[in-house]
């Protein structure tokens, strides 16, 4: 399936024009983000989220080994969970590795949406365009991994009110 934000913009542009690198349309993709996010976030935010737009931009032009999982929902609901922590993580570590992130931190300052939210809207858009690319069952899978990512973002990153811990 395919993956959400920048990255899944990267390889929709990839599976259109195949000679273009993942790593590098990342890359590019990234330069108007980095704008925003330095006039509404910050310098340090955008400083420590340079090394994880370089580092991720490299690791995207790396073979990873595939895991053996079968089950496309599972690899779908396992991709979420932990794309979702690590997003968490390195948003509470006051940087990310770029791309949507960026633009998710933005909306959540000028308009207090929640991360979980801002990616999901941001997303949508992107799986939009997907719908015309690639098999609708893909856009499914991807829907679902979208959607476990920001579930798990929200948690990590904002915690369980005491109201949401009790339901």
């Amino acid at each position: 399936f395919l993956s959400g934000g920048l990255t899944g913009a990267a390889l929709l542009v990839h599976y259109a024009q195949p000679w273009l690198p993942v790593g590098l349309l990342y890359l590019v993709f990234n330069v108007p983000a980095f704008i925003l996010g330095w006039f509404f976030v910050g310098f340090r935010f955008v400083s420590w989220t340079a090394w994880g737009v370089v580092l991720y931009s490299i690791f995207l032009q790396i073979p990873f080994p595939v895991l053996p999982i079968g089950d496309k929902m599972l690899s779908a609901v396992t991709a979420g969970g932990l794309s979702g922590l690590g997003v968490a993580i390195m948003l509470r570590s006051h940087g990310s590795a770029g791309g949507s992130e960026i633009l998710t931190v933005v909306l959540h300052k000028l308009f207090s949406i929640s991360l979980g939210t801002g990616i999901i809207l941001i997303n949508a858009s992107i799986l939009l365009v997907s719908v015309l690319m690639i098999p609708i069952e893909h856009v499914l899978y991807t829907l679902v991994f979208i959607a476990i990512a920001a579930g798990v973002t929200d948690v990590v990153f904002h915690g369980l009110s005491m109201r949401k811990a009790a339901l």
